[in-house]
């Protein structure tokens, strides 16, 4: 098939070829017929045409199905024999990100795409045919699936290296294992940070190397390893190796395209159904006219790395998690990614908006838009991305927001339209309206308050000045301002509903556990206390719950209603006992 391969006619003929062939499947590569290639990899029209006029074309390649002769394109890279591993697809996926001029997010650099073809051929040793790509892949997806330490897969390593035959290629540690795969993986940067969270050396701030931090002496020594380092992931190039799936590229049309049996709309089966998604969709409709523009969250909390008997540490994860895939896949460990890990070892408190300059940054680029390819409908487009909101704890929520969860004004919905007092027996508030709405004799009227909108906020800000102490003027009293969020710099903020929620996974078990021990009226843990009937009794017209004082000045709390009777209690837990819960339902309990 390649006589005559350096005639002129056959370039002409290869250059019509290659023009009919990059006319019908549209994009800067596809697949490759050359007698070597054999129409597994996938290249450049200027490389195909230099692969052409050397090798020519492959043996029995009459028709060209692969190239849009027949009506429907036939898949030549899908083996299918059963031990067929994958490993030809997954670098035909990653091929497509390999530009060959330059390297940005989700393109990989050509030298190292070329490093994992050549692992994909060799051989493991001389009597296999498992290659040495295939074998470390594996090795690998063993070490993370059973959470195998480092020392216990080169104690494994060692032994397979005494057993395989001389010469063989597998890398002696898992170090050198992690320079052959390194090319899988996604990339990170590494940001010096202030010891005292005080500032990144980012952008206009790291133009100096080296980093003056304190000595135990109280002296300063000149280091070229900051004490702090912020690790960030950029969103974009995990969002598009999401494309370059054909399957998940596929998934991640589901918002518009995917199939709903039997929907009920008095049921929120996916964020999809939520207001805050429809707010998104009427503010850019040509946003949602794309199935696969990605809405997201931000989800962050403590992690501590470290044995609890070591000293005291916790990093904070920032984890992204897409929204565009079905509800059966949306909360799989494989599509939840990092995009950034603040370091401790101390909670970063209102720092934590100094952490988020990089992530928002690349999001404004997200949002208009980055050139990216769909391997499911095989063409190039340009994909765009949101915030959608964040979900954290209470404590998170006032970082993220600004507000602080605080004082009297902790909470971050009634804002400054909040009467709360103290209780003066219990020191705790109990957030009512006013403070006489829940007094003897006087009846609440008052409704609750209203939300502000986004406009509302950034109006709010622009007034608050510089006060005391690094706080606005008026905190505490007026208001509970700490920062300005950064989330309030995106360009479409004034369409997030909700640009903050709390995971309910602390507050209920907390509530649950408060209900469960003041019901049962457990020791020390009912919130049903002697302090809490002296305040009842200052407030609450209820004299059947008073306590009551006996001759020798003892006080004894009345039992409530709502606390079981001793024959009762058989008769509750005989029921819990037939409680079948779901797998991992009660895994925090």
């Amino acid at each position: 098939m390649k006589d005559g391969a350096h005639l002129k006619e056959w370039q002409a003929v290869t250059k019509a070829f290659l023009d009919h062939a990059f006319a019908v499947e549209p994009g800067l590569v596809i697949l490759c017929p050359c007698s070597k290639c054999e129409n597994k990899w996938l290249w450049a029209k200027e490389d195909i045409e230099e692969h052409q006029c050397i090798r020519g074309f492959m043996p029995n390649y009459l028709v060209w199905r692969a190239h849009g002769e027949c009506g429907e394109r036939v898949d030549q890279g899908v083996d299918l024999h059963e031990d067929h591993d994958r490993m030809d697809e997954m670098l035909n996926d990653l091929g497509i990100g390999v530009d060959r001029t330059s390297e940005g997010p989700g393109q990989l650099p050509p030298e190292q795409f070329y490093r994992l073809l050549a692992a994909s051929d060799e051989r493991l040793h001389n009597y296999t045919q498992s290659t040495l790509l295939q074998t470390l892949t594996r090795l690998m997806s063993i070490k993370s699936k059973h959470n195998i330490s480092n020392i216990a897969y080169n104690d494994t390593v060692k032994l397979i290296d005494d057993i395989l035959p001389e010469n063989h290629k597998l890398p002696k540690n898992l170090y050198f294992a992690k320079k052959i795969l390194a090319s899988l993986g996604m990339k990170y940067e590494k940001i010096d940070v202030c010891p005292n969270n005080c500032i990144m050396f980012w952008e206009e701030d790291g133009t100096d190397k080296y980093v003056q931090v304190t000595n135990d002496e109280g002296g300063s020594v000149t280091t070229k390893v900051a004490a702090k380092q912020l690790r960030y992931m950029q969103p974009d190039s995990r969002f598009l190796w999401m494309y370059l799936c054909k399957e998940t590229a596929m998934h991640m049309r589901w918002p518009k395209e995917g199939k709903r049996p039997n929907k009920d709309e008095d049921i929120m089966e996916h964020p999809v159904d939520n207001d805050a998604w429809k707010a998104l969709t009427n503010f850019d409709p040509e946003f949602a006219k794309d199935p696969r523009s990605i809405r997201f969250d931000l989800s962050t909390d403590g992690f501590t790395p470290f044995n609890t008997n070591a000293s005291p540490y916790s990093c904070w994860p920032v984890f992204i998690i897409p929204y565009n895939l079905p509800p059966e896949l949306v909360n799989k460990d494989e599509y939840m990614f990092h995009a950034l890990v603040i370091p401790g070892p101390e909670h970063p408190g209102p720092k934590l908006n100094m952490f988020m300059h990089p992530l928002f940054k690349d999001l404004k680029k997200l949002w208009r838009g980055v050139k990216a390819y769909d391997s499911y409908a095989k063409e190039e487009f340009t994909f765009r991305a949101t915030y959608l909101w964040s979900v954290h704890d209470f404590m998170a929520y006032g970082d993220w927001s600004g507000w602080c969860v605080h004082g009297r004004l902790r909470c971050p919905i009634c804002m400054n339209d909040s009467d709360a007092f103290k209780l003066k027996h219990g020191g705790k508030h109990d957030l009512r309206s006013s403070n006489t709405a829940f007094r003897k004799g006087v009846k609440i009227t008052k409704g609750p308050p209203k939300r502000l909108i986004a406009k509302q906020i950034m109006a709010w800000h622009a007034q608050l000045k510089p006060g005391e102490n690094g706080r606005f003027a008026g905190y505490g009293k007026k208001h509970n301002w700490t920062h300005k969020s950064i989330i309030w710099e995106l360009p479409y903020v004034e369409a997030l509903m909700l640009p903050h929620t709390i995971d309910p996974m602390h507050q209920e078990r907390d509530v649950a556990k408060s209900i469960i021990s003041t019901c049962f009226d457990v020791t020390d843990k009912s919130k049903d206390n002697i302090k809490a009937r002296k305040d009842l009794a200052l407030i609450c017209d209820r004299p059947a719950l008073e306590l009551r004082v006996s001759n020798n000045e003892h006080e004894s709390r009345p039992q409530a209603d709502y606390c079981p009777k001793p024959e009762d209690w058989r008769q509750i837990f005989q029921w819990l006992k037939t409680i079948k819960f779901l797998d991992r339902a009660m895994r925090l309990t």
